[in-house]
């Protein structure tokens, strides 16, 4: 069983493979302090030999609930961060590296690599919808100008 390889695994060892990391920047960095904090994390997948696919650049999101971390030798509290992602290809031990190197960023609040799968690459369409024309009732059946006439002259007071 042991030598048995599931059909979404590499055949070699060193084969790259897709993963998806999810990061969090503190919240205090600036507009202009952002792009390259960006860059510096996907610089880091370069290094190992990773190939980026795709990315979100970072957003200002507001948290769940506060993360805390030591920035300059004092803990803080954050209830908002930039979250930003990158789709990436690169050998598993550079992974590893990536991790390595994300651990121990001082911007870093958080992050998170998954394994991705093919289905990542490959845009999912979305299925057309159609919309149903809305059957109308008899009592919604529209009125002629004939009965709105008399439904007025029966609402007016007359002398």
């Amino acid at each position: 069983m042991a030598g048995i390889k599931k059909e979404t695994e590499p055949t070699q060892e060193n084969e790259p493979r897709i993963y998806e990391v999810g990061y969090l920047l503190v919240p205090t960095l600036s507009s202009d302090a952002l792009p390259e904090t960006a860059g510096r994390l996907k610089d880091v997948i370069r290094d190992v030999g990773g190939v980026i696919l795709a990315e979100g650049e970072p957003k200002m999101k507001n948290l769940a609930y506060k993360i805390g971390k030591v920035v300059e030798h004092s803990r803080s509290s954050f209830e908002t961060a930039y979250f930003g992602w990158i789709l990436f290809t690169a050998p598993p031990e550079g992974a590893v590296a990536v991790k390595s190197a994300y651990d121990v960023a001082s911007d870093v609040l958080r992050f998170l690599i998954l394994k991705g799968t093919k289905e990542d690459l490959t845009p999912k369409k979305k299925k057309p919808q159609t919309v149903k024309p809305r059957q109308r009732s008899e009592a919604e059946a529209v009125a002629s100008a004939e009965d709105i006439d008399k439904a007025i002259d029966e609402l007016v007071i007359s002398e």
